[in-house]
């Protein structure tokens, strides 16, 4: 096995979050919200005028003091959600104050406006799982009351207030403002920012405004409104975001299979596929395909697929190769204790990334696929990668002049570290799918597997490394590894299936999901690596 040139893939690797891409491509939409809780936040809304759909987060205490005031908003089209009755702790409150709060701010609210009150905010964003489970039983649907980094959607759909990539930071005008002491340049400067690195995935921007805090620079919002119509993004509430999410879920699904052995088991293949009633098929292939007899039949498998009007993928794990770790041992993935791995190849090492290019491409250019797709585009699991090329790539990036230890990755610069660790496994797709895109004009495209529960749980996100809103900026779409119930079906594990569903939805952004079409006819042999985790893969 040789080395490839790896100049180039190195440089679009590095920079794979610059990517040009134009404006109407990148829209994001941006979900602007207020939390109205003191008796001035009506003339400090009127000031504002934001004049674009928002949602307001209401206490049932401020509605029933400002009745014709809140129904002027519903009525205009914004969501009112409650932002509870009395605004209290509800930390400091036993399960009885709790329900008494939340029940009675919904029953207001909903008297005033006449529509059903399903969002809810928690005041000083301080909440619980007996919070959530409250709001479950009153009939509420959503809940804004996380940071993005470290959202849970364990019992309601989540909207998140975004988070500023790499900092400390939520898109919170109390925290710029009042915490942070942000000038009105400052202010406007980072909803820009935020908004900018947000667009190239799609991903909603969660705002999270104070009238009172927001009132002292009104013109912000003005300017901010009009920054983002040029970009061509679009203001839209909670209920009209979930919404749109619901109506353009892809009509796409998916079916996996092995090459056949011969014609015959071919067309049976293809019997079995069509009545799945999925669209495209994704055919493991690897190295071993590309010559000889088993290329002849990838070949003959791919053209009885396409005969039945399937798109058929090349399904591919780039990340794990034996026979290259093994010629290679410098491009191995690493664990803490600095062993490598037997078959995973590092994304940090420039060979080793410019080798998995190459072998997409090719894999590309010699059969008729209609695209690629990267399966295990993920860590094994948080113990992983700690290889030499990744500790020095990361002291580089961040100016530390010696390699980090141990110690200093798990206690005061672990945020970080996780974010780097998902930097670069999200470069590696980011740097597949360009060349893909560059070699074949988007008459191929590339897209991956995915965890279900990296958009759930930020645990899983630490542990496998996958970072959805990443991927969505370079790959066209991406599939869940996750069976979707039955409509129908009403039990505690189908209301968590689609919650998670809608949390993949919110994570990919502009990058479309292709979902499983029920049972596949054929299943996969999953790599032999004891410490890979088990759902980062083919479902």
């Amino acid at each position: 096995m040789r080395k490839f040139p790896a100049k180039a893939v190195a440089l679009a690797y590095m920079l794979f979050s610059g990517l040009a891409v134009s404006p109407a491509a990148q829209s994001s939409p941006v979900l602007l919200t207020f939390d109205v809780e003191t008796p001035g936040d009506e003339v400090s809304l009127e000031k504002l005028v934001p004049g674009v759909p928002a949602t307001y987060f209401v206490t049932g205490r401020f509605a029933i003091k400002h009745r014709e005031f809140v129904r002027g908003l519903s009525d205009a089209g914004n969501t009112i959600g409650s932002h509870s009755d009395t605004h209290p702790h509800f930390r400091t409150l036993n399960d009885k104050a709790v329900l008494k709060d939340i029940a009675g701010s919904k029953q207001t609210i909903e008297s005033i406006t006449g529509k059903p009150v399903i969002w809810f905010r928690s005041p000083y964003l301080e909440y619980d799982q007996r919070t959530l489970r409250t709001l479950k039983s009153l009939g509420f649907t959503g809940d804004s009351s996380d940071k993005e980094t470290w959202a849970l959607q364990s019992v309601i759909d989540e909207l998140p207030i975004s988070d500023f990539k790499n900092e400390d930071l939520i898109a919170s005008d109390y925290d710029m403002i009042d915490e942070e002491h942000f000038t009105e340049e400052a202010y406007d400067a980072a909803l820009r920012k935020l908004y900018l690195q947000k667009e190239g995935s799609g991903q909603p921007v969660v705002i999270l405004a104070h009238p009172a805090v927001s009132v002292k620079y009104p013109d912000v919002y003005r300017r901010f409104v009009r920054f983002v119509g040029e970009r061509h993004g679009t203001f839209m509430t909670f209920d009209s975001f979930r919404a749109s999410v619901q109506k353009n879920r892809v009509t796409r699904t998916a079916a996996w299979a092995e090459p056949a052995g011969n014609l015959t088991q071919a067309r049976k293949l293809a019997a079995s596929i069509s009545a799945t009633g999925a669209t495209d098929v994704f055919l493991r292939t690897g190295p071993g395909e590309f010559r000889g007899r088993r290329a002849v039949l990838l070949g003959r498998t791919i053209a009885v697929l396409k005969s039945k009007g399937l798109r058929v993928h090349g399904l591919i794990s780039p990340l794990c190769d034996r026979e290259a770790v093994k010629k290679h041992p410098d491009w191995a993935m690493c664990g803490k204790n600095g062993d490598p791995s037997t078959e995973l190849l590092s994304p940090a090492n420039p060979d080793a990334v410019a080798y998995m290019v190459h072998s997409a491409l090719v894999l590309l250019g010699t059969f008729r696929f209609d695209g690629i797709c990267l399966d295990n585009i993920s860590y094994p699991n948080d113990e992983y990668d700690y290889s030499r090329q990744m500790l020095e790539n990361y002291a580089r990036a961040h100016g530390t002049g010696h390699l980090p230890t141990l110690s200093d990755l798990l206690n005061k610069e672990y945020n970080t570290w996780m974010s780097w660790r998902a930097d670069v496994l999200s470069g590696l797709a980011a740097t597949i799918g360009t060349r893909v895109h560059e070699r074949w004009k988007g008459s191929r495209s590339c897209s991956a597997i995915v965890s279900g529960s990296s958009a759930l749980d930020f645990h899983a996100r630490e542990t496998s490394g996958q970072n959805l809103a990443l991927f969505a900026q370079s790959l066209d779409f991406l599939i869940p590894a996750i069976e979707l119930p039955a409509e129908s079906d009403n039990s505690e594990e189908a209301d968590h299936l689609r919650r998670k569903l809608f949390a993949l939805e919110i994570r990919a952004g502009k990058s479309r999901l292709m979902l499983p079409a029920g049972k596949c006819p054929s299943t996969f042999e999953r790599a032999p690596d004891t410490s890979r985790n088990p759902e980062s893969g083919t479902p």
